[in-house]
């Protein structure tokens, strides 16, 4: 994704889903591939990030990645509470 080839990663990310559907970290990286798609793409962002918090609540970096999910779809009250969220996981 990093080299251009965003198409490809997100391929390469929903084959791995399919395959392993119970990895929080696959869900994860599916988010962040979303996340920075686009306006229309964010709400799949949101709940890929959502689908790995419930595989592993304790996934710091989705903690993280769901406050900047919710503050860019205009919640900041909810990107507010994750943000929290996440401070309490790393401490």
């Amino acid at each position: 994704a990093n080299a251009g080839a965003r198409a490809e990663a997100e391929r390469a990310c929903l084959a791995a889903l399919d395959r392993h559907d119970d990895v929080a970290e696959l869900h994860y990286l599916h988010a962040v591939l979303l996340a920075d798609a686009g306006p229309a793409a964010r709400r799949a962002a949101l709940a890929a990030v959502r689908r790995a918090l419930y595989l592993d609540p304790d996934l710091a970096v989705a903690r993280l990645l769901l406050a900047g999910v919710l503050q860019r779809l205009g919640r900041p009250a909810a990107a507010g509470r994750a943000l929290d969220d996440a401070m309490r996981t790393l401490a």
